[in-house]
């Protein structure tokens, strides 16, 4: 004969009880947790950006993949001969680029430092070469393949965004920071 009811603490509880309880623990914890569990090919919107080439999606941090590095948030830089926290106007001036538009990041299935890496778009134009053209990110040698070599130099001539100061490459910095 199955058991049909457990004790507990001196309650008689159900067997059914139980199952539906941890079921429904079970399917909560994975909502709360699908964003971590996203895979190759998901696309999210971003709510806001850590800085310029860090999209946030429901609290979670992305790194977008296409071959760019902004400046950090706490990178000095200068422009004017004075001290400029470019990485913070530089995040600004990104979500305010993309305010109100159609943001889509789709997951490529990599990591760094557990963030997913994602391609984003606006209204189907790629972000990355957006953030570069407009001044706010390098392109990253390592990564980028050469593809917004052009559109870096465009930007460092016109001194748009960090290139009307000075600023040192973000992978630079942040590998002296560490020391």
């Amino acid at each position: 004969m199955k058991p049909t009811h457990v004790f507990s603490m001196g309650y008689a509880v159900s067997v059914k009880q139980i199952v539906m309880k941890t079921a429904i623990i079970i399917i909560i914890a994975t909502l709360i947790t699908l964003p971590a569990l996203a895979s190759e090919g998901d696309a999210y919107h971003p709510d806001a950006f850590k800085d310029a080439d860090s999209p946030w999606v429901d609290g979670q941090e992305l790194r977008i993949a296409n071959g760019i590095d902004a400046p950090e948030l706490t990178q000095p830089c200068t422009k004017d001969g004075k001290a400029w926290f470019a990485g913070q106007v530089a995040s600004i001036a990104v979500g305010e680029m993309v305010a109100g538009q159609d943001v889509v990041c789709t997951d490529t299935g990599g990591r760094s430092y557990k963030r997913p890496l994602v391609t984003c778009t606006v209204n189907g134009e790629d972000l990355a070469a957006m953030i570069v053209r407009a001044g706010w990110a390098f392109e990253y040698p390592k990564y980028s393949g050469g593809q917004h070599t052009a559109t870096e130099a465009a930007a460092r001539a016109a001194k748009r965004g960090i290139w009307a100061g000075v600023c040192e490459k973000p992978w630079v910095w942040r590998h002296k920071s560490r020391k």
